[in-house]
């Protein structure tokens, strides 16, 4: 029969990498507007008469008409990222005939690199 005298399962060299990456916009339009009629002359009296008992007269009015419309828009955009990558996950199983099972334990180191 087969006797076992050493076995080694595991990962060796494992790399995981990974990015992430947050986009953000913001968009704000407003509006605003005046229409307005400012009178410079009113009812002036240019001439006044009267023709027996009926009155007459001539008068004018000058309005000044104001129409003011404004559009604004504005629109933010902030991008935030990382590319991370994480090393140092390897994982071994072992068994040998002198000292039986054992595992090494992983220490993951992690580098992030902002975008």
């Amino acid at each position: 029969w087969f006797k076992l005298s050493s076995l080694l399962i595991g990962t060796t060299n494992t790399k995981m990498e990974g990015s992430v990456e947050l986009d953000l916009v913001a968009t704000k339009n407003w509006g605003t507007g005046v229409d307005k009629v400012i009178p410079i002359v009113q009812h002036a009296t240019a001439l006044k008469f009267r023709v027996g008992r009926v009155p007459f007269e001539i008068y004018f009015d000058v309005p000044l008409e104001v129409k003011l419309s404004a559009q604004f828009s504005a629109t933010a955009e902030a991008i935030a990222g990382a590319d991370v990558v994480v090393t140092g996950l390897d994982y071994n199983l072992k068994f040998d005939k002198k000292s039986g099972w054992s595992h090494t334990t992983p220490a993951p180191q992690v580098a992030m690199t902002p975008k």
